[in-house]
């Protein structure tokens, strides 16, 4: 392969191109500053050909248009910009060995370390602040959707009650309401049944308190009774009968075939005899064991008739 051959190929790659528009933009007498990505040092790889020295960067020109009083007093600025920053510095390592660069030192940490402590804490309560307020946001809102829901089962229960109204002037007669219906009545009656059963078994077992409180109470009496002597049981008997006697008066029986007043007092005298002699009798007939009863049950026999 011959150079001009070599020559070709090269100006067919995007480099030679480069290179060749760089020559005639030279060529023509115009600047152009080149930057550090274009310029190549070595060997293009893989193909073994010497890389093109780009030219070197031409010095900037100002423009026609641009007044050189005002460029000088920009370089003078930034001169004496940069003059201050470089004494600054200069100050600050002469004096960063001084107590009272030290003391300023330590001053200027616990002021910053002072403001991050605020930063931190407001920061801090900020954040508690905002939780505060979600929490007192999601409560409102809790309790918001709570009363919105207690209200909407207000408003169907009031639907519920307007229909049942509406309804309550027919008659269902659905299969299903039926069974219910019929379902019902059977607990209804079950129930009833339970509660009458559960009445009567209180009834009884009130009725046989009853009866053994009786049955206690009269036995006491006649134990009460039976201690009483015999003699003192016939003197209040006799003051009971005459007391009987004063209050209401003989009682007048009437025999048939009689039909006058004097055979009505004769017969009221005999009976107070006789009632008296069977008293005396039945006290004078029993023993020891048997004179506490027959006098117990006279007794009740002329309360009886007191209460007549």
């Amino acid at each position: 392969m011959t150079g001009e051959t070599k020559a070709k190929e090269l100006e067919s790659t995007p480099r030679g191109l480069y290179s060749r528009a760089i020559d005639r933009i030279s060529g023509n007498g115009v600047s152009l500053s080149v930057t550090t990505w274009c310029v190549s040092t070595a060997k293009v790889p893989g193909n073994g050909y010497e890389a093109i020295a780009l030219p070197e960067p031409a010095p900037r020109q100002l423009p026609k248009n641009e007044d050189p009083s005002l460029v000088k007093r920009n370089r003078r600025m930034l001169g004496n910009l940069l003059g201050t920053l470089e004494r600054f510095r200069k100050e600050d390592k002469q004096l960063s060995g001084t107590d009272a660069y030290a003391r300023r030192s330590a001053v200027l940490q616990k002021a910053e370390q002072k403001a991050r402590e605020e930063s931190e804490r407001l920061r801090m309560q900020e954040r508690e602040n905002m939780t505060e307020k979600r929490r007192r946001d999601l409560t409102l809102r809790a309790r918001v959707a709570a009363k919105a829901e207690q209200k909407e089962l207000e408003l169907l229960f009031l639907r519920w009650c307007e229909q049942k109204k509406k309804l309550s002037n027919f008659i269902r007669a659905t299969d299903a309401d039926q069974r219910k219906e019929q379902t019902f009545l059977e607990w209804k009656a079950a129930k009833r049944q339970e509660v009458s059963e559960y009445q009567k078994e209180v009834e009884e077992r009130f009725l046989s308190n009853v009866e053994k409180e009786l049955e206690r109470w009269q036995n006491a009496r006649k134990a009460r009774k039976a201690n009483n002597e015999a003699m003192n049981l016939q003197e209040t008997m006799d003051k009971e009968l005459e007391t009987h006697r004063m209050e209401h008066g003989l009682k007048k029986r009437k025999i048939p075939g009689a039909g006058g007043e004097d055979e009505e007092d004769e017969v009221e005298d005999i009976s107070g005899g006789e009632d008296d002699i069977t008293i005396d009798d039945l006290l004078q007939e029993g023993g020891d064991g048997n004179v506490k009863e027959v006098a117990t049950d006279t007794a009740e026999a002329v309360e009886g008739d007191i209460t007549l």
